[in-house]
């Protein structure tokens, strides 16, 4: 009698990778799962160095891949920190970095981490829980890989995300990771599955599978709230009225450097941009710079 989830099946058509079935939406692997899948794939360099991981796999029947890549967004002086920028759902980071553009970065090494960069079906993908499991874990092995790089060029890092981005900084923390960056910047980024089960795409799913979500904790990835020493590396943007992505006090409300801001959830963040900017400015001078 096959698995439930039959996994590596080889040379399939059209793909010509592994490729991971998932019968469906309401039948939902562990994260941790997911997560042991996506650690196995491979790790691809692109024609101009950026990097890129791709997943493979079948869902409700339809076959489908995810991808996330690195991008270069400025290429800094020798011996500099670096920023690596995590964007909302949707959104390339070049976007977020112009929209939260650090002054003191000129000479910075920066790059970005693009989950969902080229994703023309976004819609349908939000209503598969799946999908999400998968861009998440994409999006985790790659800070960790990242990371591991700035450290073996001998450069502090921060890691920005903003709401999508943020979420996943989160469940990187979460995960009591060997290699932690030195500076970290959070901006409306809240819990993980409360975000699912209020998006506005919450009516495309099968509501066995909203249940599934509310019910088991362990679909999508851990999240603690920020505790230890790691606080003290957190800058946190929190929209205490925020409806879309709820829970950010909870998660982030221990960073010791904290900015509230009030509207909607972009709103609020083009209406504070100016402020957040300096506000972000100062904690990365202080971290990244510091004798």
């Amino acid at each position: 009698m096959p698995s439930k989830f039959e996994i590596g099946r080889r040379n399939v058509q059209n793909l010509g990778a592994e490729l991971f079935q998932y019968p469906s939406n309401n039948e939902l692997a562990r994260f941790q799962q997911i997560a042991g899948i996506v650690d196995t794939l491979p790790l691809r360099k692109t024609k101009d160095g950026e990097m890129s991981l791709t997943a493979y796999f079948s869902h409700n029947g339809q076959e489908t891949s995810l991808t996330v890549k690195t991008s270069s967004l400025q290429q800094g002086r020798e011996n500099q920190p670096r920023i690596i920028y995590l964007p909302r759902y949707g959104e390339e980071s070049h976007r977020t970095r112009k929209l939260l553009d650090i002054p003191s970065s000129a000479d910075l090494h920066i790059e970005g981490i693009d989950t969902f960069h080229s994703v023309t079906n976004i819609e349908t993908l939000l209503s598969s829980a799946t999908a999400s499991q998968f861009g998440y874990a994409l999006g985790l092995r790659m800070i960790r890989e990242r990371i591991q790089d700035a450290r073996d060029h001998n450069q502090r890092v921060a890691l920005i995300g903003f709401s999508y981005g943020a979420n996943l900084i989160s469940a990187y923390l979460s995960q009591s990771p060997d290699e932690l960056p030195d500076a970290i910047v959070e901006v409306l980024g809240g819990d993980i599955r409360a975000s699912t089960l209020i998006s506005p795409y919450r009516d495309a799913y099968d509501v066995r599978t909203l249940e599934a979500i509310r019910m088991n904790p362990d679909v999508f990835p851990l999240q603690r709230p920020l505790s230890g020493a790691v606080r003290f590396r957190t800058a946190a943007v929190i929209n205490i009225i925020d409806d879309q992505v709820p829970d950010q006090y909870v998660i982030w409300g221990n960073a010791a450097y904290r900015k509230y801001i009030h509207g909607g959830h972009f709103s609020s963040l083009f209406r504070n941009r100016e402020s957040i900017s300096k506000f972000v400015d100062e904690h990365l001078r202080a971290l990244l710079f510091e004798k």
